[in-house]
């Protein structure tokens, strides 16, 4: 079986029909029993295009999570519905956070939760970043500094509760399990040209709460091996936290949309 991520690109509503085309050639190519998204694909007004394109461009089903750039233009609400509306209209496509556990093999499964910067990693809310996130999500725009870093303590903590709730299920059933998410959930998995993210950076493209989470479950289930898979600060690395807890964050450029990963079960 072949498992492929499809690369979390923020651009591709840039990207000129021939870009789209060699990339549904590329995916075609490598016969996937499964493609993963890590968020990213778009914004919020384009989603339903590309995640039609993608549907269209694969024969096997696609599990995806969104990512901060998806919500551009819109809500969490508003973005959340329009994306599952759109996905129970296309049988290929699964927007996964529903508690599900995703039978990849028989001794693999998938589990996954858009995540999101907690803004606890780093400085915290000592941090002077600001993102375009605080003025292009209609949840987060403003806020002030106490409102805004409450609000992504609280969408980090969704989805640590997430994997606490539903992945012990899967890591009992399974021996391996990929867990799809958007935002590094560990400072050292947070890359940016080849470095860590700096200190000042790293509440907002970290998700330390939920990488707690999966440290404590990665030591509670030793016999089960956890590979993350996410996206978020556009630079690539891979890194081993515990015996068992692997993460593998994908690169990605503007415009450029590609295949980052081919998993091989």
């Amino acid at each position: 079986r072949r498992h492929t991520r499809f690369r979390n690109v923020t651009g591709v509503q840039t990207c000129a029909l021939p870009i789209l085309a060699a990339l549904a050639k590329a995916l075609r190519s490598q016969r996937p029993s499964a493609v993963l998204v890590s968020g990213d694909l778009s914004t919020a007004s384009l989603l339903p295009k590309h995640l039609g394109w993608l549907a269209d461009a694969v024969t096997c089903p696609v599990h995806l999570v969104l990512g901060n750039h998806d919500f551009y233009g819109g809500t969490f609400a508003g973005v959340d519905g329009l994306v599952d509306a759109f996905c129970a209209g296309q049988p290929r496509l699964r927007h996964l956070g529903k508690d599900e556990v995703v039978e990849l093999t028989k001794t693999t499964a998938l589990v996954g939760h858009r995540g999101w910067a907690d803004g606890r990693a780093g400085s915290g809310v000592l941090s002077p970043v600001m993102l375009n996130d605080f003025v292009l999500i209609g949840d987060l725009r403003r806020l002030s500094r106490h409102a805004l870093f409450a609000e992504l303590a609280a969408l980090g903590d969704a989805s640590a509760d997430y994997f606490h709730r539903v992945l012990p299920d899967a890591m009992t059933r399974f021996k391996h399990v990929f867990v799809l998410t958007h935002v590094p959930p560990f400072p050292q998995a947070a890359w940016h040209e080849g470095r860590h993210c700096e200190r000042d950076y790293l509440p907002h493209f970290c998700n330390a709460v939920a990488g707690q989470v999966l440290a404590e479950l990665a030591q509670r289930f030793p016999r089960c091996r956890l590979t993350v898979l996410c996206g978020h600060t556009h630079g690539e690395g891979t890194v081993r936290v515990a015996r068992n807890l692997v993460v593998h964050t994908g690169g990605a450029t503007y415009g450029e949309p590609g295949i980052n990963r081919v998993f091989r079960l």
